[in-house]
């Protein structure tokens, strides 16, 4: 269950468990003319997982996996 926040952050589908700070800056987006689609959202998205979730592999692979 830890592992669910780490990688949810990778699509704007995942990301809905903070849906009030998502839309928030969708929206806000939009009206600045500057549209985030599911593609660009996703695109960041990747980066984000990777970073946050390559840090915690060290800690959980022996914790939970051995």
């Amino acid at each position: 269950m830890g592992a669910l926040p780490l990688g949810g952050n990778a699509t704007a589908i995942g990301a809905s468990a903070d849906a009030v700070g998502l839309v928030l800056v969708l929206v806000l987006a939009e009206r600045g003319g500057d549209r985030i689609g599911f593609c660009r959202f996703t695109g960041y998205g990747l980066v984000v997982t990777v970073i946050t979730v390559a840090p915690a592999v060290p800690y959980l692979w022996p914790r939970y996996l051995t």
